[in-house]
C-alpha cells in the first residue's frame, strides 16, 4: 500500500492561546504516514494514490470509474480520462481517438470509430457515424447522392458527377450548342459525340470504323461518307473509282481511287504489292510497273 495524505479544510478551534482563537490545520493520514500523492492532479483513494487527471478508474475523484458499464455506467466503447472527465475515445470530438484530438475540420466534423472525419462529405459516414451510402453514390452536404447514374440531363446525378457540386450543366466542354450532358462513370461526357458513351452511357462505337454523331454510332467505311470528314470520294475520284479505304495509320479512313491504288486496286480492291501479278495498280487491274 503506497502512503498518502491530504489536508481537510481549516477549521476554527478555541484554544488558550492569551484567550483568542486560533486557525489551525487539521491533517488526516491515510496508509502509512509522511507520503505525499503526486501526479497532475493527485488524489487518495483507498490508501492509494491515483492521478485524477488521467486515471480511467478514478478520473477526477475517487470512484469515478470511465470503464463502468451497465444501469448508471458510462458503457463507453473506448472509455479514457481526459483531464478529470470520462471521455469515450470511438465519439467525443474533442478528444478522438486521444485524448485532446479535437476534430474541427469540414463542414459537420464529427468523430467516428475514433477517426475525425467531415459527415457532411463522407459517403461511410453521411450526417452521422455508420450512415452508409449505397454503392456509387456520393455524400454531398450530409444527404447521399446519386454520383455516377445514367441520369438524363437536370437529374442529381449530372449535378453532382463524381463530386459535389460538380453540375455536368454547366461543363463547358459538354455542355451548349445543342449538346447533351450526361454523368457516366462520373465523369461528364456528350452524349451527342462520345464514342464510348454514344447516345446514352456505356453505349460504344466501334472505332475507327465508326464514330458518334448526334448520339449515333455511324459508319465512317462509306464510300460517299468516308472518315471523320464525311468525305463523298466518288465526288473526288469519280463516281466509278472513288472509294473509303483505312489509312497507314489506322486510326481513320479516307478517300482514294481504286483505279491506281496499289494497295486498293480494282473493285475487288486487291493489294497488288508483292503479288505475282506486278506491283502496280493501272486501270483497275495488278500489273507491271511501267
Amino acid at each position: 500500500m503506497c502512503r498518502c495524505q491530504y489536508r481537510r479544510p481549516t477549521k476554527l478551534r478555541k484554544f488558550p492561546f492569551g484567550g483568542s482563537e486560533k486557525n489551525i490545520t487539521i491533517v488526516l493520514l491515510q496508509g502509512n504516514c509522511g507520503s505525499v500523492c503526486l501526479g497532475t492532479t493527485p488524489i487518495c483513494c483507498g490508501g492509494h494514490c491515483y492521478d485524477g487527471s488521467n486515471d480511467a478508474t478514478e478520473c477526477g475523484s475517487c470512484g469515478n470509474n470511465c470503464e463502468s458499464i451497465g444501469p448508471g455506467g458510462y458503457n463507453f466503447t473506448t472509455p479514457a480520462c481526459c483531464a478529470g472527465t470520462c471521455r469515450d475515445l470511438n465519439s467525443n470530438e474533442q478528444n478522438c481517438g486521444a485524448c485532446g484530438t479535437a476534430c474541427n475540420a469540414g463542414g459537420n466534423p464529427m468523430c467516428c470509430n475514433g477517426l475525425c472525419t467531415d459527415a457532411s462529405i463522407d459517403p461511410n459516414n453521411c450526417d452521422g457515424c455508420g450512415n452508409v451510402c449505397a454503392m456509387g453514390d456520393i455524400c454531398c452536404g450530409g444527404v447521399c447522392t446519386p454520383s455516377a447514374d445514367t441520369g438524363a440531363q437536370g437529374m442529381t446525378a449530372t449535378e453532382n458527377c463524381g463530386a459535389c457540386g460538380n453540375d455536368c450543366n454547366n461543363d463547358p466542354l459538354v455542355n451548349g450548342g445543342g449538346q447533351s450532358p450526361y454523368c457516366c462513370d462520373s465523369l461528364c461526357v456528350d452524349i451527342f459525340n462520345n464514342n464510348s458513351n454514344c447516345g446514352g452511357c456505356g453505349i460504344t462505337c466501334s472505332t475507327p470504323s465508326q464514330t458518334c454523331s448526334g448520339g449515333t454510332c455511324i459508319s465512317l467505311t462509306s464510300d460517299t461518307k468516308c472518315g471523320l470528314m464525311a468525305s463523298n470520294c466518288q465526288n473526288i475520284f469519280g463516281l466509278t473509282r472513288g472509294i473509303c479505304v483505312l489509312n497507314t495509320f489506322g486510326n481513320d479512313y479516307e478517300c482514294t481511287d481504286r483505279t491506281g491504288n496499289p494497295y486498293h486496286c480494282g473493285n475487288s480492291r486487291v493489294n497488288c504489292v508483292g503479288s505475282f501479278a506486278g506491283n502496280c495498280c493501272t486501270n483497275g487491274a495488278c500489273g507491271s510497273c511501267p
